[in-house]
């Protein structure tokens, strides 16, 4: 099974000091290729390291209502059930969700709120339809 990279992983970083981002990062790349590799030991390893280094970051356990720690935390249960496809399907959720709140700038807050931006959409010019006779048509008035 092939798990794409993420992308932006470092706005997963704890928000302590640069060795717990780097420990973090480094935790979660091991996670992810164990998973891929099919290795169930050395995921559930990877999987305790970066639940200690994650304590600190969007996959944080303290926010129950976060898509991304209800993911991992998905992740750690079908590790814990030696179930190594089910796993791997979590992880997956856990990219997608993570690329999805990534997009929407939501990734690496801290605290129990989420931000919605508010965005404001200006038209300089109404949309109208508009529509053209294709030349060498004729209509036929009988």
């Amino acid at each position: 099974m092939s798990l794409s990279p993420i992308s932006g992983l470092s706005s997963l970083n704890p928000t302590g000091n640069q060795s717990n981002a780097s420990t973090f990062r480094q935790d979660f790349r091991q996670l992810q290729q164990a998973l891929s590799q099919g290795n169930l030991s050395s995921a559930q390893s990877a999987f305790q390291a970066l639940t200690k280094s994650a304590s600190n970051s969007a996959l944080s356990s303290a926010n129950p209502n976060n898509p991304l720690a209800q993911d991992l935390a998905a992740v750690g249960k079908s590790l814990q059930a030696r179930d190594i496809t089910g796993a791997q399907s979590a992880f997956q959720k856990l990219q997608q969700d993570f690329q999805a709140q990534s997009a929407s700038g939501q990734v690496g807050q801290t605290g129990g709120g989420h931000h919605h931006g508010h965005h404001h959409f200006e038209t300089t010019q109404p949309t109208t339809a508009t529509t053209t006779a294709t030349p060498g048509t004729t209509s036929l008035i009988g």
